[in-house]
Order: structure tokens, then sequence, then C-alpha cells
């Protein structure tokens, strides 16, 4: 067992201090018992069998503290034998009154505070049963004519004893215990932070930057187109576009990159119709009367759409609507059917935990994406 506390966690550092409490009472309780009972005429054998007793409890308690767990049975053995040898020399010996209490009880703490952490009801009654055969002989010395009398006084201030250990070494490891769970659960806690923020920086490079390149390839392919057909001058004007939108991407990413900005309603449709109709596409969109707490996840919803139309569709037209509780955004330019990709999944991900879904129809070459909130939010913005 270590005794510094340098580089130790608050975990690491409670359980130390537990570990070197168990130790220090070990030894100082019977310390307080014993030091006032010794003469000067040598080491009487009952101080001897004490020591000895005190050792085998100090080797039972410091492995104790490798796992917290209750001591094997050949360790229980050889302190409660060392214990009941030491009980059996005290009352051989020449100690009378007070200090064959006193070391009595100080046998008792030896044997059961190293193994007052013991589990079940059959370990804890043993343990009792040992602490009173301890307290009894050892506090019959006392008084050779009434030792019946001064056995059962010795092993009714045994168990008290004993229950104050099994009390005190319980509670304390129960402490060690919770700190040790507590520090696990603020670990795994911030390591699900670290998850979460992660997995919303691709969601948001995904949604912004997916949206932004979708729009640079669009305008870049007209671009080439209008140069191959001689119109330099249309050229010209659709790669200004382009550098317009790379601008944008560039001041979007360093946003992203320092730090969450979560999107507006207003700005993301104002950003979606620019972008539809800079690809020359008809945008209609109107999402008017939706909830403040979920205007984030409409606009997340439209961005999402908005960058697959671009990427994926050969859309002519965008049309987004807002009923109260849905929002509709569909397109007429849908290509062959698929699975949900990476940004709809994630966009499930998030609205789904706040009771809202995310479902997508696609029907004769008409895609259409609707997110549907529950009606406990419209019941509350109403009210408010």
């Amino acid at each position: 067992m270590r005794w510094s506390y340098r580089g130790l966690g608050q975990a690491d550092r409670v359980e130390l201090y537990t570990q070197q409490s168990f130790v220090v009472l070990l030894w100082l309780m019977p310390a307080a018992f014993v030091l006032p009972v010794l003469g000067g005429a040598g080491l009487p054998g009952w101080l001897l069998a004490f020591l000895v007793t005190m050792a085998v409890a100090t080797a039972v308690e410091l492995r104790f503290f490798r796992d917290w767990r209750e001591p094997g049975p050949l360790e229980q053995a050889l302190l409660v034998g060392s214990a009941l040898v030491a009980a059996v020399v005290l009352r051989s010996s020449d100690l009378v009154g007070y200090d064959a209490r006193a070391v009595a009880m100080a046998l008792v703490w030896a044997v059961v505070w190293p193994l007052a952490g013991a589990r079940g009801t059959l370990a804890i009654a043993r343990l009792l049963g040992v602490a009173a055969l301890v307290g009894g002989i050892g506090t019959s010395a006392q008084s050779r004519a009434a030792w019946w009398v001064d056995a059962s006084a010795g092993a009714i201030v045994a168990l008290f004893v004993t229950a104050f250990s099994l009390f005190t070494v319980r509670l304390s490891v129960w402490i060690v215990t919770v700190v040790r769970e507590l520090d696990e659960a603020r670990e795994a806690q911030a390591s699900l932070a670290v998850a979460e923020e992660r997995l919303r920086f691709s969601r948001d490079v995904h949604d912004v930057m997916g949206r932004q390149l979708s729009t640079i390839a669009r305008t870049s392919e007209l671009a080439a187109t209008l140069a191959r057909r001689g119109d330099s001058a249309g050229a010209a004007d659709r790669m200004a576009e382009v550098q317009g939108y790379a601008d944008e991407a560039l001041r979007e990413a360093r946003e992203l990159a320092r730090g969450y900005r979560a999107p507006t309603l207003e700005q993301e449709v104002a950003g979606a119709r620019s972008l539809l109709e800079a690809a020359g596409i008809t945008a209609d969109l109107d999402v008017a009367g939706v909830p403040e707490d979920w205007q984030e996840a409409v606009a997340l919803t439209i961005r999402e759409g908005v960058t697959n139309i671009l990427r994926h569709s050969r859309a002519t037209a965008v049309r987004a609507s807002w009923d109260g509780r849905v929002l509709e955004l569909a397109n007429d330019g849908a290509g062959a059917p698929g699975g949900p990709g990476q940004g709809l999944t994630g966009l499930s991900e998030r609205v789904e935990p706040h009771g809202g879904r995310i479902d997508t129809t696609h029907d004769a070459g008409r895609f259409l994406l609707r997110l549907t909130i529950p009606a406990a939010a419209t019941a509350a913005e109403a009210r408010a």
C-alpha cells in the first residue's frame, strides 16, 4: 500500500485515504487500550501473543485492500486462531479487572476490524460469534470466582465492538465504491461528450460543406457548358458565382472550426432559395409559423433536403410547406430510389429523441421529404 497522494485522482485519493485510515485505526484503537496496562517488568506472555495477533491482522488488512473483498478462509482461520490463543494466554495471565477487560477488547478489535468487510448473514453471524468468544475468554481472567459473569459481560461488549466495526468498515467501503463509480461515470460522460461533439461536427460538415460543394459543382458544370458553346460572358458570370460560393463555403468552414453555430430558419430558407435559383430551380419555400423549439430542426431538414436535391436530382421545381405539424419538402426531379444516406440518417437521429419523425416518399420521379413534430410542441407554442 502506498502512502503518497502525489499524482492520484480524486477517486484514488479517497481510496488511499480509506486504506490508510483502516491501518491506522487497526493499531490506534488497541494501543489506546493496551499501553496504559503495560508495566516495566519485561515482556509478558500475553503481550507477545497480542503482538502476533496484530501482525496477522495487519497482513489480512493489507491483503483486503488489493481488491476490497473478504479475506479467504485460510487468512480468516489464521487470524481467528491467533486471537483465540492470545485470549487463552490472557486468561492465564495475572491481569485482572480493568486491565484484563482492556486487553480483551483490544484482541476483539484486532480480529473483527480486518474481517468487518464480510458479506452475507452467515459470515456476519460467524464473526459475531468469534468476537463474543474472544471477548468472553479474555475478560474472564479478571475474576476466577465469577468467571461466567465476567465472560458474559466481555462477550456483550465484544458484540458492540463488532457491530461498530461492521458499520464503519462497510460504510467506508460503500463510500469508496460510490466515489469510484461516480469517477467512472464522469469519465464515461466526458467520452460521450467528445463522441457527440465529433458526431455533431461530422453532421455539420456534411450538411454545410456538402451543400456548398454540390452548388459549386453544378454551377461549374454549367459554366463549362457555356464555355463550350462559346458564351464566354455567361461562363465568366457562372465562374464568378462559383467564386462567391467558394468564399461562402470557406467562411462557413471557419465557423464550423471555431465552434457550433446553430442554423436559424430564416437564414437557412434564404440560403436554400438562393442556391436553388442559382442552379436554375424554381423555389417555393413557405415555412412560416414553425414553433421556436423546432425551428432548428426544420432548418436542418431544409438544409439536408436542398443538399440532396442539388447533389442527386435533376429537379426543376422545389416546394416547401408547413401545415402546423408537418414540414414537406418536395422536388420533381428525383432519380432512382435508393436507401437513406448518411445525411438523412443523421437528421433522424437528431429529431427522434425529441419526438420528431423523418419520412421520405419516392413516386414517379417526385421525391418528398417530410418532418413531423409531436402534437405537444404545437400545443405548447399555442399556449405561449
